[in-house]
């Protein structure tokens, strides 16, 4: 092989890449965008870096630090751009893509659907952004209850608004039955919760 055809070679390349990149960008910008219209955010957020992460991590009512989690992978690699640590890339590619499940898990909560974008997210960001931004089928709803750590917490979650107050009656209607507010396990009439210990209010 010639320098010139190795060159143009190094080239194809180079541009391909260029294109591939560009391709993603886009294709995720496009996800944000729609999913920010639809939750009556300035849709513009979408297509900034970074800053658009934060923004659907507001919509997704989740923890801030989440928004650090799902940008694991690109501080590790500004961070140790000089550096070849294999180990450290793959841990904080790991947890980018939690941080995608738990941001899109919400989503899909807060639009009454099953998690099973948020599965396609762990491995497809940027195409579940877009599928669930540019989709009728995923409208969200504000009315819905979400956890602040996404499906790590979604029982607790579950348990606060099943048992609404944490306060039921029992099938006689003369005494009332209570539950924890942390685990939902049922009370015996103490301060503190006897399957969890948590200090339960009067």
């Amino acid at each position: 092989m010639s320098d010139a055809q190795a060159l143009g070679l190094v080239g194809g390349v180079f541009v391909f890449a260029i294109i591939i990149l560009a391709a993603s960008y886009v294709i995720s910008s496009l996800g944000y965008y729609f999913i920010f219209k639809k939750s009556n955010v300035e849709s513009w957020k979408g297509w900034v870096p970074f800053y658009r992460v934060w923004t659907v991590v507001e919509v997704a009512k989740l923890n801030w630090w989440w928004f650090l989690i799902a940008l694991a992978s690109n501080i590790v690699s500004i961070i140790f751009s000089q550096e070849n640590n294999s180990a450290l890339e793959w841990l904080a590619r790991i947890a980018s893509a939690v941080g995608n499940y738990a941001i899109l898990f919400n989503l899909c909560k807060k639009a009454n659907k099953s998690n099973g974008m948020a599965i396609l997210g762990i491995f497809f960001p940027g195409l579940a952004y877009l599928i669930m931004g540019a989709s009728g089928e995923y409208q969200f709803d504000d009315s819905v209850q979400l956890t602040p750590n996404g499906p790590f917490d979604a029982n607790k979650g579950n348990s606060t608004n099943n048992v609404n107050n944490n306060t039921v009656n029992n099938n006689s209607g003369s005494t009332s039955v209570k539950f924890c507010p942390n685990c939902g396990g049922s009370l015996n009439g103490d301060k503190f919760c006897p399957n969890c210990g948590s200090k339960v209010d009067e």
